[in-house]
């Protein structure tokens, strides 16, 4: 069995002292700025974002509905009264590589969804009602529907931009699909989830389905280099109505699923799970890596409830961001009380166990959890919203402005680490459509979507204006001690003038990868090391750097 360790610790080489802030600044600000209105628009909308884990390259997709102008002098310019959806890939210092300006597709208020290649690239879903979408280098999505319908796109860009292929999903008239996620597993298969309205789903090849019970969801497994489909699974046909909104996975290919439940749900394989309390309860499925379900509980809240992020961990846990009112409620029974208004949390949940790691609770119309995603080492970082001082881990965060974006993280075992607001005096937003504006490249550093109404100004960054906003943060910086997840891995000594010795608890099966970042995320170090022991010397500058052993 092939095993996959990761390790990273701190490393400072010739440092007379640090300066340790008490929580992760910011690396690097990237805008993208359009004209200030009186009525708080951006001109943008952030759908999702996604990181390149070896090479610290970021990707958005967004709606642009204003002339936008990037710090490369890029310009988007949608059509008159107009919209486009824009794919854009950064690197790992924030500089624009390059934009895909897809035009006008139609029904985008749902948003669209993207997750990285395990070989580098990029992979774009969404919901089309044009006639056909131009994705360049002659790959295009054609509508198939002679009246109305929303069909899906799926589609894959590589690492410098090519246009790889794309596929559609589509039914026959009056029929329509919504996306909900796309995720890459470690192989480099695709799986995507969505919607359904309609009796007809057609992917391709022989996955041509009739006779589909009206609404309901589906799950579908696509080839990572041509992508055709290999398998698609819905709900059993007396299954009652339910849909996805939410898909996790974790490097061994096991999945989270999450969505609305009305009813009962029966999954393919039989297991099912009904709602408790009211119509709309939410559901989370632990899923094999061949998308079978493997267990199914229901959240539920006696009044409300929204699920607003997911994650996974390599124990298959799924961790919900979730924003509810009064009683939230696991499997019917009452797990949290919230006595103020309302609250944001973070529910970890498995086959027969939960926690609430996670709790913030508010008074306004907040959402101060938006987003929830894990690092390396199970450390939980949330991302929200805030336009009042909130509370958390008995430490005050104040905010700037009208409203500030908002970061939190919580150490694996429940305890509260930092939080920090984002923006400065103005109004500035981490918002989320059911997708992830907040992800980890391998190194553990964070970046994060967010916008900016009355200019931008945190961290040293100044940007006058409007518009959306890329950033990357020092999370990776805890201190120059190991965290304590990784007793595997020593340094010594640390500080040190560029030479030192790494020592592992056992003699590793097979090669490992020691890689040295600097703190803007770029490799200077690479070395291969087979040893329980081994010594480096580097020719590096002072500073303060991050190492790696994979």
């Amino acid at each position: 069995m092939k095993q996959n360790y990761f390790f990273s610790a701190f490393l400072l080489l010739s440092l007379q002292c640090f300066a340790q802030t008490a929580y992760p600044p910011i690396i690097w600000a990237s805008e993208i700025k359009t004209v200030p209105n009186a009525t708080l628009e951006t001109g943008w909308d952030f759908f999702d974002m996604a990181v390149e884990p070896n090479s610290g390259s970021v990707y958005a997709a967004a709606r642009c509905y204003a002339p936008s102008t990037f710090p490369s002098g890029a310009m988007l310019t949608p059509v008159a009264n107009g919209e486009l959806l824009a794919l854009i890939k950064y690197d790992f210092q924030g500089n624009v590589e390059w934009i895909k300006d897809l035009g006008f597709v139609g029904t985008i208020s749902e948003g669209a969804k993207i997750c990285s290649s395990v070989s580098g690239g990029v992979y774009i879903t969404g919901t089309f009602s044009v006639q056909t979408i131009d994705f360049g280098n002659g790959v295009f999505a054609s509508r198939n529907c002679a009246t109305d319908c929303d069909e899906l796109f799926i589609a894959k860009y590589s690492a410098t931009g090519e246009a790889e292929w794309a596929k559609t999903v589509f039914g026959a008239d009056n029929t329509f699909f919504n996306v909900s996620g796309i995720e890459s597993d470690q192989t480099g298969n695709l799986w995507v989830t969505g919607n359904y309205q309609g009796s007809l789903a057609n992917f391709g090849l022989n996955f041509v389905f009739n006779n589909l019970p009206g609404n309901n969801f589906f799950l579908a497994n696509y080839n990572a280099v041509t992508g055709n489909p290999q398998a698609v699974q819905f709900p059993a046909p007396d299954s009652g109505l339910a849909s996805s909104i939410h898909l996790a996975i974790n490097d061994s290919g096991q999945m989270v699923l999450a969505g609305n439940l009305y009813g009962t749900l029966k999954f393919a394989n039989g297991l099912s799970v009904g709602a408790q309390s009211n119509p709309g309860d939410f559901y989370v499925a632990g899923l094999s890596p061949n998308g079978n379900a493997q267990w199914a509980r229901v959240i539920g809240s006696s009044e409300y409830l929204d699920v607003l992020g997911i994650d996974i961990d390599e124990e298959a846990q799924a961790y919900l961001a979730i924003d509810a009112s009064v009683n939230l409620k696991l499997d019917n029974s009452t797990i949290l009380t919230i006595s103020n208004n309302y609250a944001g949390t973070v529910l970890k949940v498995g086959a027969s166990s939960f926690s609430l790691p996670v709790f913030i609770g508010y008074d306004l119309d907040n959402y101060p959890i938006m987003d929830v995603e894990l690092d390396h080492w199970g450390i939980i970082y949330t991302a929200g919203t805030a336009s009042e001082s909130v509370n958390i881990g008995n430490f005050t965060v104040a905010v700037d402005g009208c409203l500030d974006g908002l970061l939190t993280a919580t150490g694996s075992d429940g305890v509260f680490q930092w939080a920090r607001t984002v923006g400065g005096t103005g109004c500035e937003a981490f918002p989320n459509y059911y997708a992830s504006n907040i992800a980890f490249d391998g190194a553990g550093f964070l970046h994060a979507t967010g916008l900016f109404y009355e200019g931008f100004n945190e961290d040293g960054f100044t940007v006058p204006g409007t518009g959306g906003i890329v950033l990357k943060f020092h999370t990776s910086i805890v201190d120059t001690e190991e965290p304590f997840a990784l007793g595997h891995l020593q340094i010594s000594p640390n500080p040190n003038s560029g030479s030192f010795s790494v020592y592992l608890e056992a003699t590793p099966v097979s090669n490992m990868q020691l890689k040295i970042f600097d703190l803007s995320g770029r490799e200077v170090y690479h070395q291969t090391i087979h040893t329980q022991q081994v010594d480096v010397n580097t020719a590096l500058p002072s500073g303060a750097y991050v190492i790696t052993l994979q």
